[in-house]
């Protein structure tokens, strides 16, 4: 590296910072850092999920209300909340089936999520799979359709 610049004849010069016309990286002065909190993580969890479901407000009450009736829903919650146990043992016997999926699942508002998908209440599965049918789209469009913005854990079988 020193070999390098012998082929040119170099002059350093010294010249104050008033007289340069661009600051140079290290003469520039860093702003304090700061501590302060712009948009909590947690809200922007609740945008991403609550806001892509096309669902109406009655409806989306009625199935927060679904899920608060679901025992299982109830027991999913509160295994999401603090996170899963070690083994699959220790989880109760009515959920272990989200056993594989538990990487994925969430709960906001009073609604569990697998990744962006809503988890439906047992007592909406039947209702869920009606509508979805009644708009006739064919067998490849409705599963695709279905598994875009519902979830429980044999739809995807």
């Amino acid at each position: 590296m020193t070999l390098t610049p012998q082929s040119y004849d170099l002059k350093v010069k010294y010249r104050p910072g008033v007289d340069l016309s661009l600051a140079d990286a290290l003469s520039r002065s860093y702003l304090p850092e700061t501590t302060e909190t712009l948009i909590p993580d947690l809200e922007i969890n609740e945008v991403h999920l609550t806001t892509h479901l096309p669902i109406s407000p009655e409806k989306y009450v009625e199935v927060q209300q679904a899920t608060a009736a679901d025992p299982a829903m109830q027991a999913l919650s509160s295994i999401i909340q603090p996170g899963w146990p070690k083994s699959k043992e220790d989880v109760p016997i009515a959920i272990r089936q989200y056993w594989d999926y538990r990487n994925e699942l969430s709960s906001v508002d009073g609604l569990s999520f697998s990744a962006q998908r809503l988890i439906v209440p047992h007592s909406w599965r039947k209702e869920m799979l009606d509508r979805i049918h009644e708009s006739h789209q064919g067998i490849i469009k409705f599963k695709h359709r279905t598994r875009d913005i519902l979830f429980w854990p044999v739809i995807s079988d």
